[in-house]
């Protein structure tokens, strides 16, 4: 998995990017909210109820499908289905972060690239748990129970979550150094863009 400074950064990316041109309508305060929407598909880790555990079984048509252009393995053993690091698990857990901060704070007009912003947002969680590697996931439950992996890690895996642990730091320090780099590209190039 990647780290919450990893989620987090990548948040503030998707904000700099497709944030409106006004900067009284881009605020800090959606910002903020579009740094818990990254981390949010973690609370799987924290409500057993939202890991079932999948039996052994053959891979389905669609991850066959998948790993068969993607290069990626799938997990034929029993495993755990995380269901927020799910597409559908996704969408719902930023459906009930956003509607009823959309309905009370957000203007109307705002409302699609808010909303845009945070599907964006989670689905950047399952891309950099994704490139990380570090444990096969059910993106398609509950249309497929099949957990897929891609062969190597992209990014560097945290290991174990402890303050003694370099390997943690080591992995930090690389997703700052990518992202904060990205940040500030997007920042630049919408900066020259809008004059």
């Amino acid at each position: 998995m990647s780290s919450f400074v990893g989620h987090s950064l990548a948040a503030l990316i998707i904000h700099e990017g497709s944030k409106p041109v006004s900067p009284a309508k881009a605020s800090r305060w959606w910002a903020a909210v579009l740094v818990v929407i990254a981390s949010a598909p973690d609370i799987d880790y924290l409500l057993p109820v939202l890991r079932p555990v999948a039996p052994a079984a053959p891979p389905d048509w669609l991850s066959w499908w998948i790993c068969s252009w993607m290069g990626c393995t799938a997990t034929m053993a029993p495993h755990t289905i995380r269901v927020t690091h799910s597409f559908v698990g996704v969408f719902v857990l930023v459906g009930i972060i956003i509607t009823p901060l959309l309905l009370a704070y957000v203007p109307r007009p705002l409302w699609r690239v808010y909303t845009l912003q945070a599907v964006a947002v989670g689905l950047s969680h399952l891309l950099l748990d994704f490139l990380v590697s570090a444990t096969p996931t059910a993106f398609f439950w509950p249309l497929s129970n099949t957990a897929i992996a891609l062969p190597i890690s992209i990014l560097p895996r945290l290991g174990v979550i402890s303050l003694t642990n370099p390997t943690m730091y080591y992995a930090i320090l690389i997703e700052i150094v990518v992202f904060v780099s990205l940040w500030v590209g997007v920042y630049w190039f919408r900066s020259r863009c809008i004059v």
